[in-house]
């Protein structure tokens, strides 16, 4: 199974193509490699099962996959 990031977007490419993006912007202030870094681990945790489940249209009975809370 491939991982999604969006419906129409593979997370492998979602992943290359943000780092990519913040590689350029970090440039700026000379921090092209953090930004790298950044931008590859920034949505990692779409890896997750219940998020591919979700993603894909499963449903996951008795999990919560949103909680808000306020303080």
């Amino acid at each position: 199974m491939s991982l999604k990031a969006h419906d129409h977007q593979l997370l492998a490419a979602h992943l290359a193509g943000v780092a990519n993006m913040c590689c350029t912007l970090a440039a700026h202030f000379d921090a092209s490699d953090q930004g790298k870094i950044a931008g590859l681990f920034h949505d990692l945790g779409k890896a997750e099962d219940n998020f591919q489940c979700r993603i894909n249209g499963g449903a996951i009975k008795g999990v919560k996959l949103c909680t808000l809370q306020v303080f």
